[in-house]
């Protein structure tokens, strides 16, 4: 859901920038058009917004604190809460397009992915597999879909379709800076309260959730039950507010305040241990860095004056200089409240017999899954049960995920 707030209906991007009197005073023909229609009093219908629309904002950001708060959503009682709000939006979506006359959808290729997806499930489901001699062995009947577990393929077909409403809702429905801007500031406000929660969690009650839920066999981190999961999201939360900062749409008076919460979300992110977490943070500030580079040869090479040159080559060391003093702030920050047992995880892998902690077992025996089904698959949601059969261990972890997204997506598409 976050990386449909930069885009909106009909595939085009909006920004959160806020443009100058001189840019408002260039309007184009279109502009003028869609200007002198408004005063006319017939404004185009891209431009109606009815209450349902902005019911639907309001349950685009209710999903994004509540899924995160329910534990993840990893339990049946939230998936359900969580499919039901995809089933209210579809009803607010149809109230919308009958209120305003128009069916709001975007056209955005971001959404062909998912589409790809339950499209995939939908086939594994076909009853299309050999079951030859195996009804006369067994007392029950063999499966004959693809998907080696049709039920869980089920499952997963209706998550994917829930996920594809709320992502549809938010291309269509975020279709102005000003909702932009709105959603934009409760991911931010959100992830830095989500951020402090989980560093006070971790210091009063390590190894229970709101400090209640204790989990004797996993090490939770704020509300979700695994911490590499809550590192994971803090990654993605403040990638909204970093981004606003390298981009530069941020006003000078509010940096501040974005900066203490990137800040904040990144000890938090670090503070969790784990790795994979750490990587792509890095990964992310040197992405950012590398972009806004780009953009500024872009400039360059269009024929700009030298003096604006120049700016732009400040601009882009003070951004250097803007990330570098973020990663020293926020590992002194996690070695300040979390000592030096904060990067101790990071660290002492280097040394380690096995840097992977178990996971190259199981990547192993993932692509010994995709050798076995290279074309359609095991079916959706069906990693858990294919593991057992090509597990070489004596089958003491029993998994659910690959712990790798490229393995778990060849393993179901391939």
């Amino acid at each position: 859901m976050l990386s449909a707030l930069f885009s909106v209906r009909s595939g085009m991007t909006t920004s959160i920038y806020k443009p100058s009197a001189e840019q408002l005073s260039r309007e184009t023909p279109t502009k003028k058009v869609r200007k002198a229609t408004k005063q006319a009093g017939r404004p185009p219908a891209e431009l109606v917004r009815t209450l349902a629309s902005r019911f639907i904002i309001v349950m685009l950001c209710i999903a994004v604190v509540l899924s995160t708060l329910a534990y993840g959503t990893v339990h049946y009682w939230a998936l359900a809460l969580f499919q039901l709000g995809a089933v209210a939006i579809v009803i607010l979506w149809a109230v919308d397009a009958w209120r305003s006359r128009t069916l709001r959808f975007s056209r955005s290729s971001l959404q062909l992915p998912v589409i790809g997806l339950i499209l995939l499930g939908l086939f594994q489901l076909l009853p299309l597999r050999s079951t030859a001699g195996a009804a006369e062995a067994l007392s029950s009947a063999p499966v004959s879909s693809l998907s080696l577990d049709p039920y869980s393929t089920r499952l997963v077909i209706v998550h994917l379709c829930a996920l594809l409403i709320y992502f549809a809702a938010a291309l269509a429905f975020i279709d102005s800076p000003k909702r932009l801007r709105l959603v934009a500031r409760v991911v931010t406000i959100f992830g830095f309260l989500l951020a402090i929660f989980g560093v006070i969690q971790s210091f009063t009650s390590s190894g229970k959730i709101y400090w209640l839920k204790e989990l004797p066999q996993s090490v939770p981190f704020g509300p979700f039950y695994n911490r590499h999961h809550f590192a994971a999201y803090m990654e993605m939360a403040l990638a909204l507010p970093l981004g606003l900062l390298f981009s530069g749409a941020i006003e000078s008076d509010k940096r501040p305040l974005y900066i203490f919460a990137v800040g904040m979300m990144g000890i938090a992110l670090i503070m969790t241990g784990s790795r994979g977490g750490m990587i792509s943070l890095a990964a992310e500030i040197v992405f950012l860095i590398v972009v806004m580079g780009g953009r500024g040869k872009e400039s360059e090479s269009s024929g700009e004056e030298k003096g604006k040159r120049a700016g732009r080559a400040r601009s882009a060391l003070m951004r250097a200089g803007l990330a570098l003093a973020l990663v020293l702030a926020i590992i002194g920050g996690a070695v300040l409240f979390g000592g030096e047992d904060a990067l101790s995880r990071f660290v002492g892998t280097v040394n380690s017999d096995d840097p992977t902690t178990g996971r190259a077992h199981f990547w192993a025996m993932t692509l010994n899954i995709i050798r076995a089904h290279p074309v359609l698959g095991t079916g959706l949601g069906s990693y858990g049960l294919a593991f057992t059969e090509y597990d070489t261990h004596n089958g003491l972890f029993r998994l659910e995920q690959a712990h790798n997204d490229f393995g778990a997506v060849l393993r179901r598409a391939r």
